[in-house]
């Protein structure tokens, strides 16, 4: 479907419902909204405020007074327009240029626009406003602060009522109509204009507009050879502050004047004197954003490992807007409307329990499509640390972690006096009872971390896995604290000989807190070989076992979390 089919769907959605007037070309050009907005008069300053849609209509035959019209944007449509009766204008002449914001200090409805005067027989154009307080419309008063005796019109004021914008001819400008700014302060006072230097040319500037997010919109003559009107556009680069001004592409922009912008649901609106049109200037709406898409790639670190799954595509309602299939190969895309914030979900068929989110703000080119890729790095594996929890998860000296089981079976070797009574093994605490409130908690995060272990390894075992030779890697490694060891000090208990674990240590070796260490990191990690063992025996076929003692903690962690073991698991 071809852009002009695409606009003519846009007029005819944006006018559902109302009668063709004879004026408007059975094809109008690209991006006009048609009767019952345009007609053979002239149809210019679009504005919005809420749902409100207002313009201007000024009859170029007979001359006479300019009038406001306003539309409501109801269930996705325009409705018929209608004169605005209910405005505080009606004793004005030549009335254009609306504006409504919310009056910082009250809190009220403000409207601003531009209206003629006459002093001394000499006819002027100046700011006006009023506010709204209940249903009722305040009397508009004379910007007397901003005006001048020279034309100011084409009032612009920011949503929050914070920044004025306007067009004037007074001395000492660049040249022609320039825009000035001026700031409310928190007494509603209004600063002194200042010239926006930044973006005036000296040719004439006019019809300043503030998009949501700062950005700068005006019409000038300065920016082209041609010397019509185009719409150009300027980055924010500070408060009240723009810069790197570029002309808008077509066909927002045209051979023809190209006035007057203000952005609406994604739409730029103009007004034109463009061929074609229903006659005099007409009123046209342009995407004000090309075509963007979301690329997303799906990685993992375990070779062979299906990345099929489901995406979904969250608003910034957090509704679902769209859900995509994701292949083996991890690629998915969706198309998006740009300039908003979404949030993307992977889930992978193969793990129920992994999901991953990404938060993306999608920019807005009006030159050019918008590709924005992300990567979901897809990685079942973790590294998780003991120290979380703040008691003793060892005695001091000993390697077996502090379960009920264990401080039972140490305190027994202590009343054996298997252990306590020399220079050989007095580097292991006695367990006080004190040991007995720590218990809970450490199992606990024992039983935390084998059941994070165990998820990890039974998803190697899952039946979507292609091969089963896909292992994982679980390295543990042990920690002491600085207390130092009587270098007597020797390891009191059985012969270990663990081939699968790779670790061999002698009844009498000497002890030391790098063989202390080692054997922190080999207990823990046979409490996971249990645990894993009794949920699921042939699991532990999946796991490679690397035991390493690191020697004293040189951390910040108080001691007795020094006393640790950190696990990470990774892919083979």
């Amino acid at each position: 479907m071809n852009r002009i089919i695409l606009l003519l769907l846009l007029a005819s959605a944006i006018i559902a419902g109302c009668a063709s007037s004879n004026t408007c070309p059975k094809v109008p050009s690209e991006g006009n909204i048609s009767s019952p907005f345009n007609t053979d008069n002239d149809e210019y300053s679009p504005s919005f405020w809420d749902n409100s849609f207002y313009y201007t209509v000024s009859n170029r035959q007979k001359k006479i007074n300019e009038t406001i019209y306003r539309s409501e944007f109801i269930d996705g449509k325009f409705s018929r327009p209608k004169v605005a009766n209910d405005l505080p204008i009606g004793s004005f002449q030549n009335v254009s240029s609306l504006s409504f914001c919310k009056n910082p200090n009250s809190g009220n409805l403000e409207i601003w626009f531009a209206a003629n005067t006459r002093s001394n027989n000499k006819i002027n154009r100046d700011l006006f406003f009023a506010e709204q307080i209940g249903e009722s419309w305040t009397n508009p008063k004379n910007a007397k602060s901003i005006n001048t005796e020279h034309f100011e019109s084409h009032p612009f004021v920011s949503p929050d009522g914070k920044i004025l914008i306007f067009s004037s001819d007074r001395p000492n400008g660049k040249g022609g109509l320039d825009l000035y700014v001026s700031i409310r302060d928190n007494k509603g006072n209004w600063s002194s204009p200042r010239n926006l230097t930044e973006v005036n040319t000296d040719a004439n500037e006019i019809s300043p507009y503030l998009s949501e997010d700062a950005v700068l919109y005006f019409s000038s003559q300065g920016y082209s050879n041609s010397k019509v009107y185009n719409i150009v556009k300027a980055a924010p680069s500070g408060y009240a502050k723009w810069a790197n001004t570029k002309l808008m592409p077509p066909p927002i922009n045209s051979s023809a004047d190209d006035t007057g912008p203000a952005i609406f649901k994604d739409k730029i609106f103009v007004s034109s004197n463009r061929p074609n049109g229903c006659g005099g200037k007409d009123l046209y709406a342009f995407d004000l954003c090309g075509p963007a898409k979301i690329e997303c790639y799906v990685t993992s670190r375990f070779p062979n490992f299906p990345l099929s799954g489901k995406a979904y595509l969250f608003d910034n309602n957090n509704n679902i807007v769209a859900t995509q299939e994701v292949s083996d190969f991890g690629v998915f895309k969706f198309d998006i409307i740009p300039n908003r914030r979404y949030t993307i979900r992977y889930e992978n068929s193969c793990n129920s329990k992994y999901t991953a989110e990404r938060e993306i703000q999608v920019p807005c080119s009006d030159s050019s499509a918008v590709v924005v890729r992300t990567m979901f790095e897809f990685n079942p594996v973790e590294e998780f640390d003991l120290v979380e929890i703040k008691v003793p998860f060892f005695v001091t000296g000993y390697y077996q972690p502090n379960t009920r089981e264990n401080l039972e079976a140490l305190r027994l070797k202590f009343a054996y006096n298997l252990i306590g009574i020399d220079e050989q093994t007095k580097y292991i605490e006695r367990p006080g009872e004190i040991y007995d409130s720590f218990t809970e908690e450490v199992e606990k995060a024992l039983t935390e971390a084998a059941e994070k272990l165990y998820d990890i390894v039974s998803l190697l075992n899952d039946n979507c896995l292609e091969k089963d030779d896909i292992k994982i890697q679980v390295v543990m490694h042990g920690f002491a604290d600085p207390r130092s060891i009587s270098p007597k000090a020797m390891f009191p208990d059985a012969d270990i000989e663990d081939e699968k674990f790779g670790v061999f240590v002698k009844r009498g070796d000497k002890m030391d807190n790098d063989l202390l260490s080692l054997l922190r990191a080999y207990y823990t990690a046979k409490y996971f070989e249990r645990y894993i063992s009794f949920k699921s025996p042939n699991l532990n076929n999946k796991i490679i076992w690397k035991i390493e003692g690191k020697g004293v903690d040189n951390s910040t962690l108080p001691d007795k979390q020094k006393r640790r073991v950190n696990i990470k698991i990774l892919p083979m």
